[in-house]
Formats: structure tokens, sequence, C-alpha cells
């Protein structure tokens, strides 16, 4: 609660300050701009004197007195709680969105983000309550800290494989998104990235993450199933508490994860009620280990497939991932996704 109180004061105050400095250089077409560069003739969008609203198309380039202007950012706090901004076009021209861009859009529906920007600033789509889907570039390397919270219409993202982590609470709270696939790129899952988010049903985390923070599953009320990485090194406090739906976890790897230093992982439910699966070999040692050997139903499975089930290839129904994320043609031997499953191919 205190850190909460404590990033709520925080919010405010950059939001105070970048009202402050919301002077503008000059405004065209309902749009104001600041000078970046006057040699490089470059300028970003900023706060203005009025609320932005309706269907907003940014130029690329555009004419003021007498000299052409190049728009590369959107500022801090530009169109933050704009309630009646609908759709925002970004031009390719734009490198970076600012901390708070879109703060609090609650009538945000669409945003076009282009292969130009590279960084997503913390909290810049936070509150867009509107916000159904958002197709993150290939361009960006850097989202930051809780840029989609509280987006609780988001029913589709996208992670492209120029990101490497999932950063603090990006995703806390999206409650209406179903699935997430964390591309291979990613190896590190902040702390409460994913908490909140009940109406999570399947989540595929690729081999190459190798830390997942604490409170990242917190809440998650709609995960049935979730498979551990054999990447995966530890888990962070209280990860998968209230995942009240959830009846199988697999981890995959040879020796426990570390778990939290305060917290367990699991919550008491879990421990009496889910199944814990790990490989045969390491059954032994995940009933020894700390927060592990809490679970009362620990049963081991060979990865390779042996007294696997048998699943029709060819049913195009189906749809197949492996343990990596990767969407399969057909299933594999050993273990695979198939329809937001875990099931172990002969």
């Amino acid at each position: 609660m205190k850190t909460k109180v404590i990033r709520t004061l925080l919010t405010i105050a950059c939001l105070l300050c970048s009202m402050q400095m919301s002077a503008y250089d000059f405004e065209v077409g309902g749009i104001y701009y600041k000078i970046v560069s006057s040699t490089e003739k470059t300028c970003g969008i900023t706060y203005g004197d009025s609320k932005y609203s309706g269907n907003i198309k940014i130029p690329a380039n555009l004419t003021y007195n007498g000299r052409t202007w190049t728009v590369m950012s959107i500022g801090e706090s530009t169109f933050s709680s704009c309630s009646g901004l609908t759709n925002v076009t970004i031009p390719n021209s734009v490198k970076s969105i600012g901390n708070h861009a879109f703060y609090n859009c609650s009538g945000l529906t669409s945003v076009t983000i282009p292969n130009s920007v590279t960084n997503i600033g913390e909290n810049a789509f936070e509150g867009c309550s509107s916000l159904t889907s958002v197709a993150i570039p290939n361009s960006v390397t850097t989202i930051g800290d809780y840029a989609f919270m509280s987006c609780s219409s988001l029913i589709s993202v996208s992670i492209p494989n120029s990101v490497t982590s999932i950063g603090w609470a990006v995703f806390c709270n999206c409650s209406s998104l179903p699935s997430v696939t964390i591309p291979n790129s990613v190896t590190s899952i902040m702390q409460s990235a994913f908490l909140g988010c009940s109406g999570l049903t399947m989540i595929i985390i690729p081999n190459s993450v190798t830390s997942i923070g604490g409170w990242v599953f917190y809440g998650c009320s709609g995960l049935t199933s979730v498979t551990i990485p054999n990447s995966i090194t530890s888990l962070g406090d209280r990860t998968f508490l209230d995942c009240n739906s959830l009846t199988e976890v697999y981890s995959l790897n040879l020796t426990p994860p570390s778990t939290g230093a305060d917290e367990d992982p699991f919550d008491d439910r879990i421990y009496k009620e889910v199944t814990l699966y790990v490989p045969e070999e390491a059954l032994t040692a995940y009933k020894n280990a700390d927060s592990w050997k809490k679970f009362q139903n620990i049963k081991g499975f060979d990865p390779t497939g042996m007294n696997g089930i048998e699943v029709d290839g060819n049913d195009k129904r189906n749809v197949y991932y492996d343990l990596n994320g990767r969407r399969l043609s057909t299933p594999k031997k050993g273990l695979n996704i198939i329809n937001g499953k875990k099931v172990i191919i002969k």
C-alpha cells in the first residue's frame, strides 16, 4: 500500500511538473509543437492550451512560418487525461512516446504505432480503458514500467522480438486480456507485470526467460495451467497467488528454481489442490526443495514423450505451440501446448 501511495504521488508530481512546463512554440491544425532543434528543424508534440479530442492524425512534416519541420517525438503528458480523444495515428518520423503521453485517455479506442518508434515511456497508455488492441512494432526496444496498466478493455497485444524485458506492472489490471505470447528475446519478467489480469487463460513463457519477479501473475484467476520452462532459475514473492482456476503446474528445470525470499510464489490452495509436474529424474529434488515441497501432489513425467498420448496432428481445428512459444504446423514428440493445454505426445 505504501509503495502504491508513493507511486501515485510521484505520478501526480510528474503531471503537475509537466503541465507547468507545457509551453509550446507554435500551433498548426490544433496540435501544439515544441522545437527540439532549430538547426535540424525538428519538433515534438507537447501539451497545449486546449484538450485534444476526436481522431487525430499527426503529420510527419509540417510547415510553419515558412519552414518545414519534422515531428520527432510525443512529449511527456502530451495527451494526458484527454478523455475525448478516440483515435491517434502516429507517423513514421516519431522516435519516442514520452512518459504519461496518453495517460488516462479513457476514450481512446485505437492507436497506430509506427516502426520508427524505439521507446514507449512509463505510464504511456495507463488508464486507457477503451483501448482494445495494440500492435507494438519490432523497432521498439523499451516498454516503460506501467505502460499499459489498467487498459481494462485490451484483448489483443503483440510484443515484438526486439523487447528483452517485460517491465514493472506493464500489463497490470488488463482484466480482459485472454492470452499473451512472450517472444524468445525476453529474458526477464519484472514485478507485477500481469498482476490482476483476471481474463488471462493462457500464457506462454519462452525458454529465454531466466527469472520471473514477484506478484507477476497475482490474481490471474482465469489461468488453468502454467509451464515454467527449464531456463527459469528463480520465482519472486507471491508470483502465482490467487490464481484460483489453476489446476496444474509444470516445472521443467531439473534443478528446482529458487523462490521468493519473503513469501512463497504459490498460495495454500495451490499447494493443496494443484498437481505439480516435474521431470522424473528431478522428482526427489522438488520434494525436498523449499516452497516446492509444499505441493501435496507432485508427479514425475518424461518430457521426451514416453507414456504419452496420441493426438491427431492432421486435425486443422487444433492449434499447436512448443514450450518456447513457437507456432507449430503439427505437434512434436514430447510436451506440446495444444489448444492452450499441455499435452505429452508419444
